[in-house]
């Protein structure tokens, strides 16, 4: 069990570590019938996978510290001193606030990869990924505040 925690963890760490390597385009389109569909599509699954891991953390921190009223230093230690930061200035308030930071998170990639123009139809691909991840969160959030 503790081995699963750990290899499922690993790519979630990864990102906390600081990258090295200069920023380059990316040109996995190339291997799509259509580049800018595959662009679309393979952001949107990232923002999908993102927030729900990030609201599935998040509400496991309410529930079991009943909105910070008890069991604190078990949630601390659990999850991690950015988590808490975080659930604290944050999500702590609106669980719906976690799909706009990952949408936010995301853009800041696509925009990257607009300015690198890596293939003929970049610049469409990332501003149209942009617009439809920024629609589909404004649907989430939505649906996430009527039902708080």
């Amino acid at each position: 069990m503790i081995i699963a925690d750990f290899s499922t963890s690993e790519p979630l760490l990864k990102n906390f570590s600081p990258d090295l390597f200069p920023i380059r385009p990316s040109y996995s389109q190339f291997g799509e019938y259509f580049p800018v569909l595959g662009t679309i599509l393979n952001t949107l699954y990232e923002f999908i996978k993102e927030t729900v891991l990030f609201l599935f953390l998040f509400y496991a921190i309410d529930k079991i510290t009943l909105k910070w009223n008890r069991k604190k230093s078990f949630a601390g230690i659990l999850f991690g001193f950015l988590f808490i930061v975080s659930y604290l200035s944050l999500f702590r308030f609106s669980l719906s606030s976690v799909p706009i930071v990952a949408a936010v998170f995301l853009a800041f990639q696509s925009i990257v990869q607009i300015v690198y123009n890596a293939f003929p139809a970049s610049v469409v691909a990332n501003i149209l990924t942009i617009i439809i991840m920024f629609l589909f969160t404004f649907y989430w959030t939505k649906l996430m505040n009527k039902n708080e």
